[in-house]
């Protein structure tokens, strides 16, 4: 029986040989997974403009991300222990309240500023990237 994933398998004139094909339907994908936090821990957490392109071009872009980073933390409860802006991406020391608060709280903060942002196109480089503390 033919797996239904991506692949097929099929024979070919050689003896024993077998060439994989790709099915015409769509392609199985995998869902990115959540990201798990836990809320007694620091998080060192980061993300860079697309491409490495400059997101932060003038003072009241910076200031205007600082206001956000104020506006997550009064809508998930967030502990905001450092940050630092750089003209092309941003750190962050986060200490989530509770359990599973990271995610929510990022996903926040980077739509309301893709949505305030001037520019077009995709602003981010992709999923933020975290490391516990």
């Amino acid at each position: 029986m033919a797996d239904s994933c991506c692949f097929t398998a099929k024979r070919t004139a050689l003896p024993g040989s077998v060439a994989l094909t790709s099915l015409p339907s769509t392609p199985f994908t995998m869902p990115r997974t959540a990201r798990a936090s836990v809320g007694g821990y620091c998080y060192h957490a980061l993300n860079r403009g697309n491409g490495r392109a400059q997101v932060f071009h003038d003072a009241d872009d910076y200031h205007g991300f600082v206001r956000l980073l104020r506006q997550a933390c009064a809508r998930v409860p967030m502990r905001l222990i450092g940050f630092g802006l750089m003209p092309n991406h941003f750190h962050l020391v986060l200490w989530p309240c509770g359990d599973d608060d990271l995610g929510p709280w990022m996903q926040w903060l980077l739509t309301a500023h893709v949505h305030g942002y001037r520019g077009s196109g995709h602003v981010w480089q992709g999923p933020l990237q975290s490391v516990p503390h």
